[in-house]
């Protein structure tokens, strides 16, 4: 039996430092990695402070990014994507607890190709 192998593209934070309304602090928002494979949906994790906001860009690797766009809203903030691979969240004033959404992107490399959903799991602290 021959087992295929298929790239991932890894899901990589831009920068340590978070965009916040006052100083930037990584201590604002943290991100895991996780990797997806194109057509393929997966899940992310993100803390958050409520007093922060959170940039995330995902990684191309060997891919290419089509499109980026935010499919399901957050509920407690506002995620906005920006670009073919990027996207920011913003907890609600004075918000504390859960929070999900839902990233769909759509590209290609050379062995996958499609729309991914990732849905972001959220918890915003103080």
């Amino acid at each position: 039996m021959k087992i295929a192998h298929f790239p991932k593209i890894a899901f990589v934070i831009a920068s340590a430092a978070c965009l916040v309304a006052g100083p930037a602090s990584a201590r604002d928002c943290f991100r895991e990695s996780f990797a997806f494979v194109f057509g393929k949906d997966a899940s992310a994790k993100m803390t958050v402070r409520n007093t922060g906001v959170c940039a995330t860009n995902f990684k191309r690797g060997s891919g290419r990014f089509f499109e980026n766009k935010i499919t399901v809203p957050a509920q407690n903030g506002v995620a906005t994507s920006i670009g073919k691979d990027s996207y920011t969240y913003r907890p609600n004033a004075g918000y504390i607890g859960t929070d999900t959404f839902v990233v769909s992107l759509t590209g290609e490399n050379p062995v996958s190709k499609g729309t991914s959903n990732i849905t972001v799991d959220v918890i915003v602290t103080r």
